[in-house]
């Protein structure tokens, strides 16, 4: 199979994290408020996580990879705490459209792909609480709608490089 399409099959599967925490929610609606603290947790030590692998993976440096750690944590923090009027998510998509390319053929890229999924989940399962009185596929799609950037860009970046 092309890298190129293997890479675009991982972003969508990645993508489908949030249809999944849309029905997530769902299926627990008494269970995400309590959850919303670490919902946004989860959010910052994935994103973390992803930096993390991403800057070793790039670099082969503990130390950059260490640093690099520290600083995503503490920039998730501080932008998930943060009064910006931006859909913050979209950074964080942005972040993981770009290195899931770099990584995009190595094995590297499927721990990365599982990991922006579970990111999806914790997303949708905090949005799709403000969503609750819209049906669950309207939902869903408003979800999607609000993070496409992710696959947008995997696809742009796709097309620069051809």
């Amino acid at each position: 199979m092309d890298a190129n399409v293997r890479f675009l099959l991982m972003v969508l599967v990645s993508y489908l994290g949030l249809a999944a925490g849309v029905v997530i929610s769902r299926m627990a609606k008494e269970e995400i408020k309590p959850g919303k603290k670490y919902f946004n947790f989860l959010k910052i030590a994935i994103l973390t996580a992803i930096v993390s692998i991403s800057a070793f993976y790039l670099t082969e440096s503990i130390l950059a990879s260490a640093g690099l750690a520290i600083f995503a944590f503490v920039f998730g923090y501080w932008f998930e705490k943060s009064r910006i009027k931006i859909n913050k998510n979209l950074v964080g998509y942005i972040v993981f459209a770009v290195l899931l390319f770099f990584a995009r053929e190595d094995i590297i890229s499927a721990i990365i792909s599982g990991l922006v999924f579970i990111y999806g989940i914790a997303v949708a399962s905090i949005a799709a609480r403000k969503l609750e009185k819209l049906h669950a596929i309207v939902a869903a799609f408003k979800v999607l709608w609000r993070n496409s950037i992710f696959p947008i860009l995997s696809v742009i970046l796709i097309l620069l490089i051809r």
